[in-house]
């Protein structure tokens, strides 16, 4: 006789909890209480801290019922399963992933795996795995100006004069670098400026007046301040004139500037905001010779890339488990950078946290998903452990946790978010990898929405849009906002404005009722809905009839409900 495996779900209902919230708490910010929020309407109180949707108690999940339900906007906690109310918690939370194949590392992103591969030695196939490609993926980055024109977002091949614009100034300098370069060949020999460096001159200038064209306010940066603009090329605060005319945010504005350069990757590396500055990191480089000054004795610091790593690097991915040291390190990551108290780390509550898991476990099957851990070990010592979920189509990154008395410079949460990444495309081949959740106020999570082209999941139509031209625009004019592309000017994208399951006000669907298994203590075992008796039936129709509002109708379909009374 044989068995079907299927995902055993206990409702848990709706959730309102008035306790601290670890996003906010610096900021003490709590929302006012609400005349639309019946559980504070006519009470003075303040609005509940964290308010959910929907949750459940998965006794039993499959992997690729966790992936639908991540598409609907649900994460875990353990074998505890939440959908957050973004219109109504204090820090609403949107699901963010990551395309691995559309990804490319940024330059601050190259220099975290720089300073790794300057501070220690990859011994194992998974390290050598994360640190190697870095110099290919720079020569990729450079290509990119080539290739864009057959893979820009439809925004950017609205505008292909001014992009052609840009590829000519591109072309320009180039041909101007050559010769400059002849010129200074062929001349006599001229002393070298003290600074120790060499700036194509006319070069620079060609490229200013193409970026110009879309920004006219930009000026250079002296050499001699480029340290303190973080190394900028060119510089504008055109952000603060606006936003005075205007009357908007000037970060918003400057934001706006930001966007409006970084299409044009031909001439444009980077473009930093700051305040009400922008900061544009020019393609092409100055050129750099030595000179006495930098050789001197006082100067002779190794640049990272050259130094001599004096540490032994090794990764080891295993499956899900309690283990002593990994706890030992997450005490110490909780002390030291949460603050937590002694009664909180407890073997309990971590294994439920961590450890725990809704997964099968097949003895003899050959499925790689499943819940797992990713050991960094530093000369054999457990100095980070980041958690995943594999599932087919996307790893899904859960928590990490790390040594707090590893060297700040090593940046270990980029640095894992980095392995991840490439051991997604690498090793198992999926095309997404999944970050949790992104709250758009919360410093804690920007470096999430850093990983380009982020995506952010719309809770009107259920479709995940691009963070920086989408969602991040609807998200500054308002946090709460869960129809991205609504705000942003285009409702046909939203399904006529009709929410979809996940979203608070969603229309109630007609699935199959004839189709669910309901556990129910009175049957004994699993029974469709209709085979039970009226009673219950009448009890489990409006709380199977809500949670379908919130559930993808294949996972609910074929999973095995557990209503909300049942203990």
């Amino acid at each position: 006789m044989s068995t079907t495996v299927t995902s055993v779900l206990q409702d848990l209902g709706e959730s309102a909890e008035r306790t601290h919230c670890g996003y906010c708490a610096s900021r003490r910010r709590r929302r006012p209480a609400s005349e639309d929020d019946p559980a504070t309407r006519g009470t003075g109180q303040d609005a509940p801290c964290h308010v959910l949707l929907a949750s459940l108690w998965a006794h039993l999940l499959l992997s690729e019922d966790y992936k639908a339900l991540m598409d609907a906007g649900w994460r875990r906690s353990g074998c505890f399963l939440y959908l957050p109310d973004n219109r109504r918690t204090c820090c609403p939370q949107y699901a963010i992933r990551l395309p691995v194949e559309a990804f490319r590392p940024s330059r601050s992103q190259r220099r975290v795996l720089r300073r790794w591969t300057a501070y220690a030695t990859p011994v194992d196939s998974l390290s050598r795995l994360c640190l190697s490609g870095d110099e290919d993926e720079m020569d990729a980055e450079v290509d990119q100006a080539e290739k864009s024109a057959a893979t820009l977002p439809e925004e950017r091949k609205s505008s292909p004069t001014r992009l052609a614009d840009a590829m000519n100034g591109m072309r320009r300098c180039n041909t101007s670098a050559a010769a400059s370069h002849r010129s200074a060949t062929e001349a006599t020999s001229a002393p070298i400026p003290a600074t120790g460096h060499l700036t194509p001159r006319a070069n620079l200038d060609e490229q200013l007046e193409a970026l110009r064209r879309i920004e006219p306010t930009l000026r250079p940066v002296p050499p001699a301040r480029r340290a303190a603009s973080g190394g900028a090329h060119y510089m504008t605060a055109a952000a603060f004139s606006r936003a005075h005319h205007s009357g908007e945010a000037v970060e918003v504005v400057a934001q706006r500037i930001a966007d409006a350069l970084r299409p044009h990757e031909a001439l444009v590396r980077e473009v930093l905001v700051c305040g009400g500055y922008v900061n544009v990191h020019a393609r092409q480089e100055p050129l750099h010779v030595p000179t006495s000054s930098r050789l001197s004795p006082a100067n002779t610091r190794c640049s990272p890339r050259r130094s001599t790593p004096t540490h032994r690097l090794r990764m080891q991915l295993v499956e899900a488990a309690f283990r002593s040291d990994a706890f030992a390190l997450y005490c110490r990551y909780q002390r030291a950078i949460h603050g937590d108290d002694e009664h909180e780390l407890t073997p309990h509550r971590y294994a439920r946290f961590l450890v725990q898991h809704p997964f099968p476990r097949y003895p003899h099957a050959t499925s790689r998903d499943g819940a797992y851990h990713l050991h960094t070990y530093l000369d054999e010592r457990l100095v980070m452990v980041g958690v995943l979920d594999v599932l087919p189509g996307a790893i899904s990154s859960k928590y990490l946790f790390y040594d707090p008395e590893l060297p700040s410079r090593l940046s270990p949460g980029v640095f894992s978010t980095l392995c991840e990444v490439r051991l997604t495309r690498e090793l198992f081949r999926e095309p997404f990898y999944y970050m949790g959740y992104y709250i758009h106020s919360c410093g804690k999570m920007r470096y999430k929405a850093a990983f380009r082209p982020s995506q952010l999941r719309c809770g009107f139509n259920g479709q995940w849009v691009d963070w920086a031209t989408v969602a991040r625009p609807a998200l500054d004019r308002d946090e709460h906002c869960d129809g991205f592309a609504e705000a942003a000017g285009d409702p046909e994208r939203c399904e006529n404005g009709q929410p979809v399951a996940g979203v608070a006000g969603a229309p109630s669907p007609a699935p199959a009722w004839h189709a669910v298994s309901v556990w129910w203590p009175d049957a004994g075992a699993p029974k469709p809905l209709h085979a039970l008796p009226d009673r219950l039936r009448a009890q489990v129709l409006p709380s199977i009839s809500r949670f379908a509002r919130h559930v993808p109708h294949r996972v609910l379909a074929r999973s095995v409900y557990i209503p909300p009374a049942v203990e």
